[in-house]
């Protein structure tokens, strides 16, 4: 596991894929979230992408940059199997900007 110093939050989007995935995969995926301590502010499922095998999952995280993020998600065994369809990755402060600025994100 990757080791980052906290300076931003991103939401990290993770359509899920068409692969289905082991169930000690499933396992594995929840213990490394847990292992994410601090660094993981949210998890959340959404209702699945069409042909998707699960739903797809969104995370708040604090890491130091969006490519430190990136590598938080991309290292979680679900990831590494094959069940994420993409990884995308938006700074937070951007989103709120666009709240804030009345711009549809």
């Amino acid at each position: 596991m990757q080791t980052v110093s906290p300076t931003e939050m991103f939401l990290v989007r993770c359509p899920a894929s068409d692969r289905p995935v082991e169930p000690s995969v499933i396992e594995a995926h929840k213990d490394y979230l847990t292992a994410l301590g601090g660094s993981l502010v949210l998890g959340a499922h959404a209702a699945p992408s069409a042909g998707a095998q699960g739903p797809d999952r969104h995370y708040i995280v604090r890491a130091g940059s969006s490519d430190e993020a990136k590598a938080l998600v991309t290292d979680d065994p679900f990831a590494v199997a094959g069940g994420y369809a993409s990884v995308n990755i938006v700074p937070l402060n951007v989103l709120i900007g666009s709240v804030i600025g009345g711009k549809a994100w």
